[in-house]
């Protein structure tokens, strides 16, 4: 069984812990991964499967190797949150140099083409966007 790295308080502060460490990993565009995470985990509740596989983006079996297995449904299993949060880096670096996107406008609108087949993807990002910037502690 996987430990769950997402420490158990209330779900403000668990949430705004979880948006903290995104920041801290040193993202270029560290308010969108926050949004998604926050998107794609339902808010780190620790009763998802992806959040008790450490899988804060979601992610399902990639060539990028940071994961140690795959769980159910293809998702990636990760030791812990970090190794999630270094993927998602990665991937990020690997998207934003291959389609040139400049800009963090540029980045969503790739993200809300072809992240999620939600066609409200776009608006539920600006939601979890809101959310998670009202969660950074000054």
């Amino acid at each position: 069984m996987v430990v769950l790295s997402v420490p158990k308080t209330n779900r403000k502060t668990r949430w705004s812990q979880c948006v903290t460490r995104i920041y801290q990993a040193g993202l270029v565009y560290p308010k969108t991964a926050a949004a998604i995470s926050h998107l794609e985990t339902g808010g780190w509740n620790g009763r998802h499967t992806i959040v008790k596989y450490n899988n804060w983006f979601a992610f399902k079996q990639n060539s990028r190797n940071y994961s140690s297995g795959l769980g159910s449904g293809g998702y990636c299993i990760y030791a812990t949150a970090d190794a999630s949060i270094a993927d998602y880096k990665a991937y990020e670096k690997q998207v934003i140099e291959r389609y040139r996107l400049n800009s963090e406008e540029r980045y969503q609108d790739y993200i809300c083409q072809t992240y999620s087949a939600d066609r409200h993807y776009r608006k539920k990002l600006n939601k979890a966007i809101k959310t998670t910037q009202e969660l950074l502690v000054p």
